[in-house]
């Protein structure tokens, strides 16, 4: 037994001591192949359907992308549907919870934080983090090994637009993000925000995370639960600009 466990030990000491002889470029590199995220770029509208769960109270929740940087999101909550949808540069919403159920300008500082969301996200769409990140001017450094759930990830820090900082903690054997953390700043508060990925599924040749937890200073906030993707699904661009503009 003891043997037995001994060589267990030396290969996993082997295969972390491979895995810290790749270079940042490598790692990104193997990443991107294994999310399929060349799959991605041929398609043209990605459609997620599923639950958001906060506070123990699950919501139904379906969002619409379509490239380069339309989206459309909605979430039934009491019976009643709340819509954010925008362009990157602009948004609308309809929330009936506020006690209006017309169609409002997102505040500028939601649409940055939605942006922000945007740049960091590390799962397979058209504007992944990593892709070409040096050609947009990103900084991006190997911090090191560490573990995560019991195991050895890499954590790789980006440097984004504005000295955006985010960790980036990707399974060393598998090459999927399983963790991303960055310091937050809205209406005036700071906070630790982490966006923590599981139970990765291959949909058409993309692995996608099918749930996706949110915290913020270490307590779960959201947890979304996908029940199912569709990419190149048929979508009237008419869904995406504010009703009342046409």
């Amino acid at each position: 037994m003891k043997r037995l466990i001994f060589m267990v030990f030396l290969l996993l000491t082997a295969a972390i001591l491979v895995a810290q002889d790749l270079t940042i470029e490598e790692i990104i590199s193997k990443n991107l192949a294994t999310i399929g995220q060349e799959r991605v770029m041929s398609f043209g509208t990605i459609r997620r359907d599923g639950i958001v769960n906060i506070e123990g109270m699950e919501f139904p929740i379906f969002a619409i992308e379509k490239y380069p940087k339309l989206n459309y999101s909605e979430i039934e909550m009491q019976g009643l549907k709340i819509i954010i949808a925008g362009d990157g540069e602009t948004g609308w919403t309809i929330n009936p919870i506020t006690g209006s159920s017309e169609p409002q300008d997102l505040p500028e500082f939601m649409i940055n934080n939605l942006e922000r969301e945007s740049v960091k996200d590390p799962t397979a769409k058209w504007h992944n983090s990593f892709v070409n990140w040096k050609e947009k001017g990103f900084k991006a450094e190997l911090i090191g090994m560490e573990q995560f759930d019991n195991r050895p990830v890499y954590n790789l820090q980006f440097t984004f637009e504005d000295d955006y900082v985010v960790n980036y903690f990707m399974d060393a054997s598998e090459f999927v993000v399983l963790k991303v953390r960055s310091t937050e700043t809205e209406q005036g508060q700071t906070f630790k925000s982490e966006i923590i990925y599981r139970d990765y599924k291959d949909v058409d040749g993309v692995l996608i995370p099918y749930r996706i937890e949110m915290l913020v200073n270490g307590q779960v906030t959201q947890i979304f639960i996908i029940n199912n993707v569709e990419f190149d699904v048929a979508v009237d661009d008419s869904i995406f600009a504010k009703p009342g503009m046409n």
